[in-house]
């Protein structure tokens, strides 16, 4: 279960850093979280407007989308929910540098359909699926990440 009140002071801590982007790790759901937050099912909202993208633009206009989707939220702080479309590979996004370049106006709180490990790393799917992603720890040192069931900062 997410406490609303530790993670609202995460966020506020993210205010000063260039790249505003907090993952939840180990949660199936983002609510309750605080009024300031507008959550957004990635995956409906997404693949709703890319229907109507020719399949050949599709890989062009995802990242696009996805950027006026997180600009037109009318709040500060942006959760994010269902973001597995990202890891789609006929998108052609790197799902995490996708989301750090869209933190730079907004704050974004996505869960992250994934694994942790401050040793190993963070991952989406096994190394045998198409869309397995890995991202060592030098490439998110300076994320914040909090795992839900590990209580890992």
């Amino acid at each position: 279960m997410i406490n609303s009140y530790f993670i609202q002071d995460q966020l506020l801590s993210l205010r000063h850093k260039r790249e505003k982007l907090c993952l939840i790790i180990n949660s199936h759901l983002l609510s309750n979280v605080g009024n300031e937050i507008q959550c957004m099912n990635v995956g409906q909202q997404l693949s709703e407007k890319l229907i109507m993208v020719p399949q050949q633009e599709r890989s062009v206009q995802a990242a696009l989308i996805f950027s006026e989707m997180i600009r037109s939220s009318t709040t500060e702080f942006v959760g994010l929910n269902r973001i597995e479309i990202l890891f789609n590979r006929e998108l052609a996004v790197d799902p995490l540098r996708l989301l750090l370049a869209n933190a730079k106006e907004k704050t974004i709180l996505a869960l992250w359909p994934g694994h942790f490990d401050p040793k190993i790393g963070l991952t989406y799917a096994q190394p045998s699926h198409s869309e397995y992603r890995f991202y060592k720890p030098s490439d998110i040192n300076n994320l914040l990440i909090i795992d839900i069931e590990t209580q890992i900062l």
